[in-house]
């Protein structure tokens, strides 16, 4: 059994980190189901220090406030400050909000208890996810849902925010998310996006986006900000993998994975080959 989990994860990650025709890239709903599969394996076997799964965010040379963190926060700094860069471009005191793939539920944490939103809202797919943060965030206008993207377990019209930050990549069909983010979007909400995508696919997106009825009002490239914030957690990151005194395989996966320097993501990032985009739109 060993043998065949270990064949079964390669074949996997060689779906993940491979450009063009991959079956990840031609089966959507196979693409849908792998990473399902693997986000509630993670959540199961992920260490209760893992709150965060993003790449983060630094500010690569440009000038502002450097974000204010309390000392249990700091050692997130960059996934955090990724959530405060995407949150942060429309108001969201006061405001009701959703992130849709909240994964591990660190970002929807930060902006409970650093932003004030009315109310938090977190939905995930996986239900290991889902009861880690039930059991690991306390606050009070803090809570998460079991949930599919495409098929949201929520009322019409019910948030003033929707976001969705390094997670549209695993769906099936980013139309059938998009219509269910304008469906829960109050008219006049706004939907704030970030995500990772191989260049030739970025073009892909854009009818997508056109078509959802969701009006566009402002996009950004960010790999560059994104690629420090990889550089700038290399060691950290590489020293938690290598406490892990993983077989060689497991190891080249979770550098992979966590984009280290010297991985294909991170290689693909600061070639160009892939790029980290953010949009918000607005429902009319």
């Amino acid at each position: 059994m060993e043998f065949l989990f270990r064949m079964w994860m390669k074949l996997f990650r060689s779906w993940i980190f491979k450009r063009g025709t991959s079956p990840m890239t031609r089966f959507p709903g196979l693409r849908r189901k792998l990473w399902r599969w693997f986000y509630t394996w993670l959540g199961k076997e992920g260490s209760d220090e893992m709150k965060f799964m993003n790449y983060g965010f630094a500010a690569c040379g440009e000038t502002g406030p450097v974000l204010e963190l309390a000392a249990d926060d700091e050692r997130y700094r960059y996934h955090i400050q990724l959530y405060h860069y995407l949150a942060t471009t429309v108001d969201v005191s006061g405001k009701r909000v959703l992130e849709i793939g909240s994964g591990r539920g660190g970002g929807c944490d930060y902006i409970a208890r650093y932003l004030h939103p009315e109310s938090m809202v977190g939905v995930d797919i996986s239900e290991s996810n889902v009861a880690f943060c039930r059991r690991t965030y306390q606050a009070e206008n803090l809570r998460f849902e079991v949930g599919d993207a495409e098929s949201l377990p929520l009322q019409d019209a019910s948030f003033d925010v929707v976001l969705n930050l390094e997670s549209s990549h695993c769906y099936g069909s980013v139309e059938k998310f998009l219509r269910e983010v304008k469906r829960v979007l109050k008219p006049g909400g706004h939907f704030c996006w970030a995500d990772l995508r191989f260049k030739e696919d970025v073009e892909k997106l854009r009818p997508a986006f056109e078509q959802s009825g969701l009006e566009d009002v402002g996009r950004r490239d960010i790999s560059k900000n994104v690629l420090q914030a990889l550089d700038l957690g290399h060691n950290s990151k590489k020293a938690s993998i290598d406490e892990l005194k993983l077989p060689p395989f497991w190891d080249k996966f979770f550098q992979d994975l966590t984009g280290v320097r010297g991985s294909q993501l991170y290689s693909d990032v600061a070639s160009g080959n892939s790029l980290y985009l953010s949009a918000t739109f607005r429902k009319p």
